[in-house]
């Protein structure tokens, strides 16, 4: 096996797929990366077991200079740091006698310890049954930075971890849940769905960040999705369990609304939380016809209050405790100047709203003994 290649090229589909690669595993070949050098292909591919990455150059490329069928496996760490140390152009990489990668260019040159290629663990990449869709690369992200924010970090429901993707006729929505709070966007695609399945937020999070997102194609079968982006492949498994029927619990009649400029009441609620110590920063939000102020306590510090400006309520009294993270989450998710907020009641889970309907941000109060 060999390999000659401009080096920013290789280094680019390392640094993607090494993504995958975990800190730690039980599988060690998970550590490492599969270069799959065929007469078609130079695929680097790796994995944790949950999500697995594949990168693709073709040998016909022009940064490619020359190459020799082979399959290996090499410390993802170590290649990786080589190559972003080196300073050459060009790369060679070769393998000597069977268990050594040589790594050199014009400078510099390592041997990296291997290990045979056909002991990697099997893979499947192929969804060649399932359904697929395609999504215009600038929408994947407004529908990824909508939602994702809102996966559970802990608790029992598998499901919660991970993002919601539900294709239904020409309708495309993103769903994620702690159970505290919701967010759900939803857009345009062109054809005729029927899917809806979850994966970790990982994977979304991997496809979001990559540089110059044009479009994204998914295909998934029973057990896992696949998301093909330019020369990437990442595959990832599905959750199993039911995502919750959100469309139950969102209020369908909201007597209270508040209208507040986003970064104002931003600052305010933030501010106002200077002198909470607790882990979840509470405020108590009091709305009445002409004044609405927000305020914060702490048995150990003190008390805030802060009333606010260019804010306007429709409804009777009102008050009701939320965690800020939350609401300031959601207000950053909506991306518009003002924002208003939709109480079904002082118990109740509030909605935070542009005027998009497609953009739903749904939060459950907090029910404190503080004030």
């Amino acid at each position: 096996m060999k390999l000659t290649i401009k080096r920013a090229a290789l280094l680019k589909i390392l640094s993607l797929a090494y993504e995958a690669v975990p800190v730690k595993s039980t599988e060690p070949a998970f550590v490492n990366y599969l270069i799959d050098i065929s007469n078609e292909n130079i695929e680097i591919l790796a994995s944790d077991g949950n999500i697995t990455i594949k990168g693709v150059i073709p040998t016909t490329s022009d940064d490619v200079i020359n190459s020799v069928p082979g399959k290996i496996q090499v410390p993802a760490k170590y290649l990786l740091d080589i190559m972003r140390k080196l300073e050459g152009e060009v790369v060679t990489i070769s393998l000597i006698e069977t268990s050594m990668l040589n790594i050199a260019d014009d400078r510099s040159n390592f041997n990296l310890n291997t290990v045979a290629g056909e002991e990697y663990p099997d893979i499947d990449m192929n969804a060649d049954a399932g359904e697929e869709l395609e999504i215009n690369g600038e929408d994947f992200k407004h529908l990824y930075d909508s939602t994702a924010f809102a996966v559970a970090v802990k608790g029992p429901k598998e499901v919660y971890y991970g993002v919601n993707i539900n294709a239904t006729d020409d309708k495309l929505m993103f769903t994620a849940t702690d159970s505290y709070r919701l967010a759900r966007r939803k857009i345009n695609v062109s054809g005729n769905h029927h899917i809806s399945f979850t994966v970790p937020v990982k994977a979304l999070q991997l496809i979001s960040h990559y540089e110059k997102l044009d479009k994204v194609k998914i295909k998934i079968d029973s057990h896992k999705a696949l998301f093909f982006v330019d020369d990437l492949i990442i595959s990832t498994r599905l959750y199993s369990g039911d995502f919750p029927n959100i469309d139950r619990i969102i209020p369908q009649v909201t007597p209270y609304r508040l209208s507040v400029d986003s970064k104002n009441f931003i600052n305010a609620i933030e501010r106002v939380t200077i002198v909470s110590v607790e882990k979840q920063f509470i405020v108590r939000l009091l709305c009445e016809k002409g004044h609405v102020e927000v305020s914060a306590r702490s048995s150990s510090i003190g008390t805030s209050k802060e009333v606010l400006q260019n804010a306007t309520f429709e409804g009777e009294r009102f008050e009701i405790n939320f965690n800020v993270q939350f609401v300031v989450d959601a207000i950053k998710a909506l991306n518009t100047d003002r924002v208003s907020l939709a109480f079904a009641g002082e118990s109740k889970a509030f909605l935070v709203q542009n005027g998009d309907p497609d953009n739903i941000q749904l939060i459950t109060p907090i029910r404190s003994n503080s004030y």
